[in-house]
């Protein structure tokens, strides 16, 4: 799970994805909503996105 977890933000930080385009690359069907992302992160996906990029 904690591979995962930075797969993701791996991708939240480069802009060039949509969240549902990582969400698809990476098998899930809606990273907004994944139990694997939120305990990890704290954030939801664009919370992370927009801490990360400001």
């Amino acid at each position: 799970m904690e591979r995962m977890i930075r797969e993701i933000r791996r991708n939240l930080v480069n802009e060039e994805f949509f969240i549902s385009e990582i969400a698809d690359n990476l098998g899930i069907n809606e990273l907004t909503n994944t139990k694997c992302f939120n305990p990890g992160a704290g954030l939801i996906p664009n919370g992370f996105r927009e801490t990360i990029n400001h």
